[in-house]
């Protein structure tokens, strides 16, 4: 039955994906007129009044509003690094610009499942599915959002850690700068699990990243950033309630979101012989159960999650109950307490062993600590 679950799963994806790249390829029609203008608008602010204004909403609205496509206005609240990838596509029209962007974090994307999948050819046909198939995921490139280049990054990392070159991967890592509220404690949760030299890599790169911006932002700019990141959450009022805090409210969700920090980050010191798959997955469980500021889009990293399990090959957590999982997270894109739970579920699963079975926290052969 297995043997026949799996095709039939790769045929369902590639239904899906053929589907939702045609909904995402006409889709860009209104998409133009979304996010990617906010960093594009910011690389013209730079250009014309310097790095140190542009988080300045005085300038952000009538760049925005004057690229056209659309008359909302949303800031730009993104680091820095985002628009400094940006900014050489300022001296292009937008229209091209956009295009451009649309095609590297489609490639981006494609990478990501491409790398983490292994060699044989249905597996790679389930993971490009896996990220393709769900149809916010699959809209995310045109979005202009760079989601896709922090899953790269971190299965970009995971790769060369594999490859035991652990400089590399930290470095690697450090592109998840430009998104940092998707993934920021997969460092820390890789750390948990012994794997100091990647993040002390990661932790140097990304301290460079700081001061560049820093310098170039200036003291009034990085005012202008602080008060702009203050003012936010009136900008993200409509946005889902992601956090068990937005869902139950702080005096309940608050001491519930500790809980499962510290489950994610047991979970990673628990599996720190199986390999940096799982640290990588409960540090992703971990940012996303507690970050207040996402899109639908970002969710791409829930996928790199699922990947890096499926990769673990854990016994309490086979393919068919990751597809569930992922089944379950795609419908929860649509009724975040339901991805909320899955997500701590997931989590929960990773620490079952801890309550007896400690032989599957090791590979086969050797001894449990």
């Amino acid at each position: 039955m297995g043997r026949l679950l799996t095709p039939a799963a790769a045929a369902a994806l590639v239904v899906l994906t053929a589907f939702d790249v045609v909904l995402s390829a006409a889709a860009t029609t209104w998409q133009i007129g979304t996010d990617f203008r906010m960093p594009y608008a910011v690389g013209e602010i730079a250009r014309s009044h310097g790095w140190q204004h542009i988080y300045e909403l005085s300038l952000q609205h009538p760049a925005v509003l004057g690229l056209g496509h659309s008359d909302l206005f949303y800031p730009y609240l993104n680091a820095p690094l985002w628009a400094f990838l940006v900014w050489p596509l300022t001296f292009i029209p937008y229209p091209v610009a956009y295009a451009i962007c649309v095609v590297v974090m489609t490639a981006c994307l494609l990478a990501a499942a491409l790398l983490a999948a292994p060699s044989d050819r249905l597996h790679r046909i389930i993971y490009v599915g896996s990220a393709f198939g769900s149809l916010e995921v699959a809209l995310g490139p045109g979005f202009g959002q760079p989601a896709a280049l922090v899953a790269l990054a971190i299965v970009g990392c995971w790769r060369l850690m594999k490859a035991d070159r652990p400089a590399l991967a930290g470095l690697a890592l450090a592109v998840i700068s430009v998104k940092p509220n998707i993934a920021l404690l997969v460092p820390l949760a890789l750390l948990m699990a012994g794997h100091t030299r990647v993040f002390i890599y990661w932790a140097a790169a990304t301290l460079a990243l700081v001061a560049i911006s820093v310098v170039a932002l200036q003291p009034s700019g990085v005012q202008e950033y602080l008060v702009l990141l203050a003012t936010g959450p009136r900008f993200l009022a409509s946005e889902p309630a992601w956090t068990l805090s937005r869902l139950l409210g702080t005096t309940v969700g608050l001491p519930l979101e500790v809980l499962v920090l510290i489950g994610a980050a047991a979970a990673a010191w628990l599996y720190r012989r199986r390999g940096p798959e799982v640290p990588i997955a409960a540090g992703i469980l971990a940012t996303l159960i507690v970050s207040p500021y996402m899109h639908t889009q970002d969710l791409v990293v829930l996928v790199v999650a699922i990947w890096m399990l499926h990769r673990a090959e854990l016994e309490q957590l086979n393919g068919r109950m990751l597809a569930g999982f992922w089944v379950v997270a795609i419908v929860g894109i649509e009724w975040t307490p339901l991805l909320v739970a899955a997500e701590v579920a997931l989590i929960g699963v990773l620490l079952y062993p801890a309550l007896g079975r400690r032989r599957l926290l090791v590979p086969a052969g050797t001894q449990p600590p």
